[in-house]
């Protein structure tokens, strides 16, 4: 398999596990490597932004990013602080707000 069809597979895993898209961009504005927003509140999907510089390593931080999202959402939903897996689903509740949010 290659390396596009691995990041390819590993998007679509990232994306069923949590029902949210994972679009990835270049941005200039970025002072590291790779920027990984995670879906809360009412933002529905995860973002990973690659600075321009790392271009002939995008496909492996957007894998490497990727690995945190499929660790945290391996968590147990009730486990799970941050209330990201419910957001995504489109059920959050007001226990859910004042428990992870305070």
């Amino acid at each position: 398999m290659d390396s596009r069809s691995c990041v390819k597979r590993t998007i679509e895993e990232v994306e069923a596990l949590t029902g949210c898209p994972v679009p990835v961009s270049q941005d200039a504005s970025i002072k590291n490597m790779a920027v990984l927003d995670i879906a809360r509140g009412p933002v529905r999907l995860h973002r990973i932004r690659i600075h321009p510089n790392f271009s002939k390593e995008a496909e492996y931080l957007t894998c490497f990013e990727c690995g945190f999202i499929l660790r945290k959402f391996a968590v147990p939903p009730e486990k799970r602080c941050g209330g990201t897996w419910l957001w995504c689903q489109g059920k959050v509740t007001a226990s859910t707000k004042r428990v992870c949010y305070g």
